[in-house]
C-alpha cells in the first residue's frame, strides 16, 4: 500500500461532509423554488379571474388566456 493513499476514515469523513454541503445547498435551492412559486401565485389568480370573465373577452383575449392558462 503506498503512503499517499487516505485512510477509510479520512474518506469518510470526507464523503459525509459533501453530502452535507449537497444536502444544505438542496435545501437552499428548494427554498428558492418555493418562494418563486409563491411569488406565482398572484398571476394564477388573476388567470382564474379572467376565466370567469372569458364571454366578455375578445377573440385575440381568449386565445391569449388559453395560452396563458396551458
Amino acid at each position: 500500500m503506498s503512503s499517499n493513499r487516505f485512510s477509510p476514515s479520512h474518506v469518510s469523513r470526507k464523503d459525509l461532509r459533501l453530502v452535507a454541503d449537497l444536502k444544505e445547498m438542496l435545501l437552499e435551492d428548494l427554498s428558492y423554488a418555493v418562494e418563486d412559486l409563491e411569488d406565482t401565485k398572484p398571476f394564477f389568480r388573476v388567470i382564474d379571474c379572467l376565466e370567469r370573465l372569458r364571454s366578455y373577452l375578445s377573440p385575440n383575449q381568449a386565445e391569449m388566456l388559453a395560452k396563458a392558462r396551458a
